[in-house]
């Protein structure tokens, strides 16, 4: 990377002439937001060199960093590392396995705003992987679907009358009050007021996909996990994409639930036949081969990890964590074509990290050092967490590749 007009020291003055940019994707100049917009939506016209000129995406990323470059506060040097590292991450014809390692390593760069909804929505399946220049088509497709159902059920929410829908709502609203209360992205500021607030969305969401999904229909937790998804969808303050957040969210839970949906079935199966099971059962023989000595102690003490690790897989680590350290654990598990598998690898790095602690403690103290452990989990190291687990699956299954992979 090198400064354009080298021997200028007056920092604003450089970040008006621009920096130009040498990267994998090609060498480009990065202006200050002064050219006026390409459309209503804010995607503006760059000079660019060699590299996807036409592509409305990358004009929207290059738009964040220019606002990112004007913020009074910026240190020209920090920001030249941290757009060298976001142009070196990401390359928008597809994700490499390069780049899925480094978010599997290191979760992804927080340098830009629009970078998480742009890769969640992408490894998620939203996207095709190898279709990144049909991102903008496919938001608005999906987003005439999404209309389509919300038209199908317009008696919501002034006018339903089954009882089935009237129990589903109480359900719902009875959990939302919980969900992320610790986000102020959630507070309830306009529960006074006939205003629409965030809980209203998430209902809204959780409403349709019970209804479209009959065969799943709403168990709790999956409150928390399109508070997640909403959450960051949200975050991306480009107009375009603020205004599709309600949709994308919708069709990236969808996607989402599709991969994760057995979890949710707990009615009309036998306790040891339920998915959730049958993943507590894999932790236990991910335990046998890796840490045998832990497994035997809890069998000793006669304490059945189940009591605390269903909460875990249930909601893939959404209540243990704040919202951010949570994002932050998703990154990797979005990397991930078996989820649950992953969180069951995560489960065990969890324990075997707590090892010598665990073997003081008679069975009860066990349950009460997991209850705790729920309000510690944001001290812990989420890059250790994930580097141990991989190092697990490793040793468990040396054949076994879990990564996605572009197509």
């Amino acid at each position: 990377m090198k400064e354009k007009d080298e021997g200028n020291n007056n920092k604003k003055e450089e970040i008006k002439k621009g920096i130009e940019i040498e990267s994998s994707l090609g060498t480009f100049e990065i202006l200050s937001m002064e050219k006026p917009p390409l459309d209503n939506y804010g995607f503006t016209d760059f000079s660019f060199k060699n590299i996807l000129e036409d592509d409305p995406l990358f004009r929207h990323v290059i738009s964040h960093i220019n606002e990112y470059l004007s913020s009074e506060e910026i240190n020209l040097d920090k920001a030249k590392k941290d757009i060298e590292e976001f142009t070196n991450f990401i390359n928008f014809d597809e994700f490499s396995k390069e780049i899925i390692e480094k978010i599997l390593s290191n979760g992804i760069p927080e340098t830009l705003p629009c970078l998480r909804p742009l890769i969640w929505k992408s490894l998620i399946g939203f996207y095709p992987l190898k279709e990144l220049k049909n991102w903008k088509n496919e938001t608005i497709q999906k987003s005439s679907k999404y209309k389509e159902i919300m038209e199908k059920y317009k008696f919501y929410p002034d006018n339903i009358t089954l009882e089935e829908d009237k129990n589903l709502i109480i359900q719902i609203n009875k959990d939302l009050p919980r969900t992320r209360f610790d986000c102020p992205f959630f507070e309830d500021k306009n529960k006074n007021n006939d205003k629409e607030n965030n809980y209203d969305v998430l209902r809204r969401i959780l409403f349709y996909y019970a209804h479209e999904h009959s065969e799943v229909s709403y168990v709790q937790g999956m409150n928390e996990i399109i508070a997640i998804i909403f959450y960051i969808l949200s975050k991306d303050d480009n107009p375009f994409n603020m205004k599709y957040a309600e949709s994308d969210s919708y069709f990236t839970f969808e996607i989402l639930m599709e991969q994760i949906k057995d979890i949710f079935q707990m009615e009309g199966i036998n306790y040891s036949q339920l998915f959730v099971t049958l993943q507590i059962n894999e932790i236990k023989k991910i335990l046998k081969k890796i840490d045998p000595e832990l497994l035997k102690y809890f069998k000793e003490i006669g304490l059945e990890i189940d009591n605390f690790v269903m909460r875990w897989i249930l909601v893939l680590f959404a209540q243990e964590f704040t919202i951010d350290v949570a994002v932050n654990f998703w990154d990797r598990l979005f990397t991930q074509k078996n989820k649950m598998k992953f969180v069951c690898y995560i489960s065990v790095a969890i324990i075997t990290i707590h090892k010598k602690e665990i073997m003081k403690m008679d069975s009860s103290e066990v349950m009460e050092w997991a209850q705790a452990l729920q309000n510690k989990m944001n001290e812990m190291d989420v890059n250790n967490i994930v580097k141990i687990a991989i190092d697990i699956q490793k040793k468990y299954n040396k054949k076994e590749d879990n990564n996605i992979k572009s197509k």
